[in-house]
């Protein structure tokens, strides 16, 4: 799925289950897993149906199709920008949750290191806010 998206550009659920030869119970697993790692995002769309009406779908692009870099930040720093601005979104939150927010382990290290740079505070043991 990633190598057709990258060659033909985000596509609709139906034509990727048609390219793909993909029954929907299959594309659907391959999605998941997907989306949950990241590499894909899917952007909801009604499509037309044969009797006047419509039905809602996905298109389906990789992360690197629809991501617009709104901040400077390289690989080693990513995961750190991911964190604060989750904590910034949150508002609050127990620092033990931001560790479990993704499908990839955040370390008490990269925690302790955006609390000593500033970026993150404690406004009461255990609990994390973004400055």
């Amino acid at each position: 799925m990633l190598r057709h998206l990258a060659a033909a550009g985000p596509s609709t659920v139906e034509d990727l289950k048609s390219e793909l030869g993909l029954a929907a119970a299959a594309l659907r697993k391959v999605r998941e897993g997907l989306e949950r790692d990241g590499a894909i995002v899917a952007r909801g769309v009604a499509v037309e149906d044969s009797k006047g009406g419509h039905r809602h779908s996905s298109v389906l692009s990789r992360w690197d199709q629809v991501w617009r870099k709104p901040w400077k930040t390289t690989e080693d720093t990513a995961l750190e920008e991911l964190v604060v601005l989750g904590v910034r979104a949150a508002v609050l939150t127990h620092e033990d949750e931001v560790r479990n927010w993704f499908s990839w382990p955040v370390a008490r290290q990269t925690i302790a290191d955006l609390v000593a740079a500033g970026r993150l505070v404690h406004p009461v043991s255990g609990w994390l806010a973004a400055r």
